[in-house]
């Protein structure tokens, strides 16, 4: 075989095995919802990296769609969502109101990637 014909052929499976692997290395977290739907952005538009917790995903859904003015949040609705501690004394309450369709109250219903997203940080242990 020539030399360049083997080079060519070299040069050939080392360009795909580099794709390949590099490709391999680079994954999204996936939130399912209960319908099995995927999506790799929850609210917001910035996936959450590493696992969910209430700094990592939580506190930005609740303030977008349940701490805001004359809502859940000191002086408005109990329970006030807008801190941590509240916010996970009341998660089983709120993935049940959530689940249910009443709340967010007089909004728009959470999107399923949301309501996997509470899911999967209730069923981390609020952390």
């Amino acid at each position: 075989m020539p030399r360049s014909t083997a080079l060519a052929k070299s040069f050939g499976v080392l360009l795909f095995v580099g794709i390949f692997v590099a490709d391999c290395g680079i994954t999204q977290p996936k939130y399912i919802d209960y319908a099995g739907d995927q999506s790799t952005t929850p609210p917001g538009g910035t996936p959450p990296t590493g696992a969910v917790s209430y700094q990592n995903g939580i506190q930005s859904l609740l303030n977008t769609n349940c701490a805001i003015s004359g809502c859940h949040v000191s002086g408005g609705q109990a329970p006030d969502l807008s801190a941590y501690a509240s916010a996970k004394a009341n998660a089983a309450q709120s993935a049940s109101d959530i689940n249910a369709g009443t709340m967010p109250f007089g909004g728009s219903p959470l999107s399923a990637s949301d309501k996997a997203l509470f899911k999967s940080w209730i069923d981390a242990g609020t952390p």
